[in-house]
């Protein structure tokens, strides 16, 4: 399976196998959370993924559904108060698996907590 990335001022375009699939552009604040736990994020390969998480060169999962907004996506489009609203509401959704695994990542570097 052959894969090509593309740049596009800020569209990462991937085509995979004739197909065209848009990049997760990801945030400084998830770049910084990332950074704070001794973390490395790239946008996810698999289509239904935003990004993929390594330690040092281990990869550790992909988090995050595409065509859902996460933390720092609501906050730029619709401002602070509906982003924190937003994630009460994932923490409140996601409180079983939000303390290992996937579920830990995806809740420290998509939603801040």
């Amino acid at each position: 399976m052959k894969s090509k990335i593309l740049n596009f001022k800020k569209i990462d375009i991937i085509i995979l196998n004739s197909s065209i699939y848009y990049m997760y552009q990801i945030s400084n604040g998830t770049r910084q959370a990332a950074a704070k736990h001794g973390l490395r994020v790239e946008p996810s390969r698999i289509k239904t993924k935003k990004i993929s998480v390594f330690r040092g060169d281990e990869y550790l999962g992909s988090v995050g559904a595409t065509g859902y907004d996460d933390y720092h996506t609501f906050k730029r489009k619709y401002g602070l108060e509906v982003a924190k609203e937003r994630k009460r509401l994932y923490l409140q959704r996601h409180e079983k698996d939000r303390y290992s695994g996937k579920g830990k990542l995806a809740s420290i570097l998509l939603w801040d907590a």
